[in-house]
């Protein structure tokens, strides 16, 4: 919360206390109030009798979002067929991940 006075002589960081806890907190849609009320802020200041405070509850709100949209394009790839059976296909997207568990070699140094 953030707090003013109508005169320069009362000091809003010192003057008062404040016996709640100034939090709201939420993660879906929705609100959450701050139940901040007049009954939690005491003055301390003896130079000042009267001290009313005019508090307003702060909150929090989280609105949906109406529409998202996830846009997939898939990989492509073109090539000219020469009428060749053994033409190697080329591959498209990552390459596969290799097990080296099997490879000969990296058992013997192991």
């Amino acid at each position: 919360y953030t707090a003013t006075a109508d005169t320069e002589l009362y000091d809003v960081e010192n003057d008062f206390t404040f016996s709640g806890t100034a939090s709201a907190a939420r993660t879906d849609e929705g609100t959450t109030t701050m139940n901040l009320a007049a009954e939690q802020f005491v003055n301390t200041n003896a130079n000042f009798a009267t001290v009313t405070f005019n508090v307003t509850d702060g909150y929090q709100a989280i609105t949906p979002i109406n529409e998202v949209v996830v846009t997939i394009t898939g990989n492509s790839n073109t090539t000219a067929y020469d009428g060749d059976r053994r033409q190697r296909r080329r591959r498209i997207g990552p390459p596969p991940v290799r097990k080296f568990s099997s490879c000969k070699r990296w058992q013997r140094s192991r």
